[in-house]
This record gives structure tokens, C-alpha cells and sequence, in this order.
């Protein structure tokens, strides 16, 4: 029963607050449609408009008004893009310096060519450089890795398959370092700080 006589004054108040914020004149609510100069505003567009009859069709689509979007604007989905490059390039040549990262931070990025499709119109260059994050995926699963880590990690599974051979090898000859190793691996993949040993990142589950 109280919420019940609650309920028609919190909406009473909801209304109130709403006109509240609408612009007063001559303590007398002003709504904008309502303004004198609403029509001149309305009647007097920011951007002037394109004269179509004395342009080519090469000129509107090169136009900033006009309505082909700039092809550096295009959607990755439209695009077709160079792979990027596997293997770290030197720091004075162009692509990878590293690869991997958890953090954007952490994250390097390099430059590839993209080339918009052929059904696609759009103004501009249809042939450019866009930035591509320096990420590989090589198929490991971080949640199964974490389950491997918990339940064969004292025969060391989880470091043979994230790369680490030789590691693994002397986790498994001293049964997870009597437990301990164990233990410290599993803290580590959980904080972020065990990663594949090819430097790649975590498979997405999307």
C-alpha cells in the first residue's frame, strides 16, 4: 500500500524534473519549435548545398557534400587487405617490431595496404595504408590451457603445449617441482603472465 501512493508522486516528481530543463522565458516555458526565429533557422542550412547541374559526375563524387563517403572511411568488411607479417622485422625496416601484448600499451602496430572492393563506391584513393594491431593467433586456448595447467600441470601438459619443450621437460622429471612449480604456473596463467612462447595471444571464443 505505500508503494502504491509512492508510485503517482515519484511520477509527478519524474515530470517535473523533465520540464525543468527546457528553456524559460518570462518565467513562461518556451519550447524550441515554438521560438520566433524557428523558421529562419530551419530555412537556413549551415552547409550550402551542392549545385549538381553545373558539376560532372567525376566532380560530386570527389565533393565533400556529396554522397560517396571517403574510401579511407570503408568498413574493414569492405577491404581487402595485405596479411600481415608472421616474422619480427628489424626496427628500421617496416611491419612487426613484436609481437603479443595484453595491455594496448603493450601492443605494436604496423601499416598495411588495404584496397577497397569493386562494388563499392567511394571518393577518393580506393588504395591505402591502415594500421593493423601486430597480434597472431596460433590456436591456443587460454581457458583450455588453464584446465591442462590445473589437472596435468604436475606432469607439466600446460608448458609442452604452450612451446616451452625444454621447460616442460624438467617439470616433468621433478613432478611440478614437488608441487611448487605447480602451483606457480597456475598463479602466472591466471594473472596474464604465462603466454604462448611464440609470442602469439590468446584465441578468441567469438
Amino acid at each position: 500500500l505505500p508503494l502504491l501512493l509512492l508510485f503517482p508522486l515519484i511520477q509527478y516528481s519524474l515530470a517535473a524534473y523533465a520540464v525543468s530543463d527546457l528553456p524559460t522565458f518570462a518565467k513562461e516555458t518556451v519550447y524550441f519549435s515554438q521560438r520566433d526565429d524557428f523558421d529562419n533557422r530551419m530555412d537556413s542550412p549551415i552547409l550550402t548545398p551542392m549545385d549538381t547541374k553545373t558539376m560532372n559526375q567525376s566532380s560530386i563524387a570527389e565533393h565533400s557534400l556529396g554522397p560517396f563517403v571517403p574510401c579511407t572511411n570503408i568498413p574493414d568488411d569492405f577491404l581487402r587487405c595485405e596479411s600481415i607479417p608472421k616474422t619480427v622485422s628489424n626496427l628500421n625496416e617496416t611491419g612487426c617490431h613484436h609481437f603479443g601484448g595484453t595491455k594496448p600499451s603493450e601492443v605494436a602496430w604496423t601499416n598495411v595496404t588495404c584496397r577497397v572492393l569493386g562494388q563499392i563506391e567511394c571518393r577518393g584513393p580506393r588504395t591505402f595504408q591502415r594500421e593493423r594491431p601486430c597480434i597472431k593467433y596460433t590456436g591456443h586456448y587460454f581457458l583450455s590451457t588453464l584446465l591442462y595447467s590445473l589437472f596435468l600441470g604436475i606432469l607439466a601438459v600446460d608448458r609442452f603445449c604452450l612451446g616451452y619443450s625444454a621447460i616442460g621437460v624438467g617439470k616433468l622429471m621433478t613432478l611440478g617441482g614437488l608441487g611448487v612449480w605447480w602451483v606457480i604456473d597456475i598463479f602466472l596463467l591466471a594473472t596474464g603472465n604465462l603466454m604462448p612462447a611464440d609470442n602469439s595471444n590468446w584465441e578468441p571464443y567469438y
